[in-house]
């Protein structure tokens, strides 16, 4: 059931077009710190 299920087994064509997120590791804090002060201004 799962092998048909089109958006856990994307196609060639759509693969082409997506977008990974990549882990920054340790760097996580930095960004949520600053996305934070961003947000409250």
């Amino acid at each position: 059931e799962l092998k048909n299920a089109p958006n856990l087994n994307l196609s060639e064509e759509m693969l082409a077009n997506v977008e990974y997120i990549e882990d920054v590791g340790e760097a996580t804090a930095l960004y949520e710190r600053i996305w934070t002060e961003i947000k409250s201004q």
